[in-house]
């Protein structure tokens, strides 16, 4: 994935694994089959719709997308 870093003007790739889910995501509940179809679309096409993420000490929070 690459981050757009705005106060340095540049892109910067992380690593997918390095982002964690939100706790406070408010969908708790999935749907197994979509789910699934979901993440063999993500390994096959890549994420295209855009991430909003926060750095952390331990990585990247997930916070919208």
């Amino acid at each position: 994935m690459t981050l757009f870093k705005e106060q340095e003007k540049r892109l910067v790739n992380i690593n997918i694994k390095d982002i964690a889910p939100n706790k406070n995501q408010p969908r708790k509940s999935f749907d197994e089959y979509e789910l699934f179809r979901l993440s063999e679309s993500i390994r096959i096409n890549g994420i295209i719709p855009p991430l909003t993420v926060r750095k952390t000490e331990n990585g990247y929070l997930l916070i919208a997308g």
